[in-house]
């Protein structure tokens, strides 16, 4: 009898605390409501999508367990819970995805710095031709900056990828960023979060100006920074309830622009602003990082776009007017710049190919090429035969006595492979391939390919 009760008050309770678990819901969803801080997208989502983030959101005292084992593990074993986040020393933190880089395991290969390097070449001379000012930024890892990795990750000695790249951009323009934030005393990189502080940005915002050779123009900010506490992306995923902890620094002024679309946050993928007192049009392909240039630029031009789309499409010089286009990309993500070949007309070379130049038919040159077709554009791309190619060749399309250059591009896992865009091609007229052979002045030429648009 005595063991049956215990039974009883053991289930009760059980259900008591699952009932409570189950209330505290209601409350924490009141209480975020309020705050402004749950944000499901219902029309978007299934039911079940919906409920499991209504859930992972209100569930009782998920932040409070997951903060507790978080700490756990960092007092005990000085290592994270969470397999994005290194706790580094003195207080830093670190992206996970940032170790290859560090440690030298993602070495790009010497056709993918090349790839990288002229596609970055060909967007500056389609820029070019269009009176417009390019140029690339490059976020780098906090990790190749402030090295505070804990002792069992290993720093490479040798060269990083970006150091690597930097060597072939002799026809772009680049930001040194790595030199701008080695000259400064201060930290310019929070430690709890991935990106640089506003500081950093700011220090970019105007060497970018310097470079583009543009007048900068702004209110005196030199003491108009605003302190206040904050809790950084990678500080949020170890600690989900973490309070403000680290020191943000922003320009403590209004601000002169407006922005043209429905914008909640600066990590929407596309985001317009005017400021009539400027002149001039800004486009800049960006990622997260460029978050706390937007205010800066915005104040700095009339017209300025924010783009996170892929591919980069530099059709919309045109469209908005762009005398402007920067290039905004984290170092660890370098490698993505051979994989999604840019949006623009594929560049004409009259007389490349010249009658007088070996032209060696090689049947098995292409592995695989296709063809597709949109309102606007004609893309061609296809996979090379690397056997025999340089790694610094590059690739021609001949068509109707016409030859334009492809883009190198890393495709199905193959980096010898091309991509071109063409408005006008006549699809009666058959292709020709050309790649630079390993033989001086020789071409290797491919056999001729009917267009046939894939369905």
């Amino acid at each position: 009898m005595k063991k049956k009760i215990l039974y009883i008050i053991y289930i009760s309770c059980g259900l008591v605390g699952c009932f409570l678990l189950f209330l505290t819901m209601f409350l924490n969803n009141n209480k975020l409501e309020i705050e402004g801080t749950t944000q499901i997208n219902t029309e978007q989502s299934s039911p079940a999508d919906v409920m499991d983030q209504y859930l992972s959101k209100n569930f009782g005292f998920r932040t409070q367990v997951i903060s507790f084992y978080t700490r756990l593990q960092d007092n005990l074993f000085s290592t994270s819970s969470i397999d994005d986040v290194i706790i580094g020393k003195e207080g830093f933190l670190y992206y996970k995805d940032t170790v290859d880089d560090y440690c030298g395991t993602n070495k790009m290969s010497t056709r993918a710095i090349y790839n990288t390097s002229k596609t970055l070449k060909l967007m500056q001379e389609n820029i070019n031709l269009r009176n417009g000012k390019m140029l690339f930024v490059v976020a780098p890892n906090k990790n190749s900056l402030y090295d505070y990795m804990p002792f069992y990750y290993e720093k490479s000695l040798e060269q990083s990828n970006w150091e690597r790249l930097e060597q072939e951009l002799d026809k772009v323009s680049y930001l040194d960023s790595f030199q701008l934030f080695r000259s400064k005393d201060e930290c310019l990189y929070y430690k709890t979060d991935t990106h640089w502080n506003d500081l950093g940005a700011y220090a970019i915002f105007e060497q970018s100006l310097t470079l583009l050779d543009k007048p900068i123009y702004h209110k005196d900010v030199s003491n108009s920074f605003k302190d206040f506490a904050m809790v950084g992306d990678l500080q949020r995923m170890l600690y989900p309830g973490a309070k403000p902890n680290e020191s943000q620094f922003v320009v403590d002024s209004t601000p002169d622009y407006q922005l043209l679309t429905n914008t909640r946050n600066f990590e929407q993928p596309y985001i317009e602003t005017q400021n009539l007192n400027q002149k001039g049009s800004l486009l800049m392909f960006r990622d997260s990082f460029a978050n706390n240039l937007i205010p800066h630029f915005s104040n700095q031009f009339q017209y300025a776009v924010y783009d996170k789309n892929i591919p980069y499409n530099l059709e919309t010089i045109d469209k908005y007017n762009a005398d402007t286009v920067i290039f905004e990309i984290a170092e660890r993500n370098l490698n993505l710049i051979q994989e999604s070949a840019p949006l623009f007309q594929a560049p004409v070379r009259d007389n490349l190919i010249r009658n007088n130049l070996t032209n060696e038919l090689k049947k098995d040159l292409v592995k695989k090429i296709q063809f597709e077709k949109t309102n606007d554009w004609i893309k061609i791309s296809g996979v090379l035969e690397q056997k025999d190619i340089n790694a610094h060749s590059r690739i021609f399309l001949k068509t109707n006595g016409e030859t334009y250059e492809l883009t190198p591009q890393k495709i199905d896992g193959n980096e010898y492979g091309f991509c071109g865009y063409f408005k006008k091609i006549d699809s009666t007229k058959s292709i020709e391939i050309f790649v630079e052979s390993t033989k001086e002045e020789a071409y290797y030429r491919s056999l001729a390919y009917e267009i046939e648009f894939k369905k």
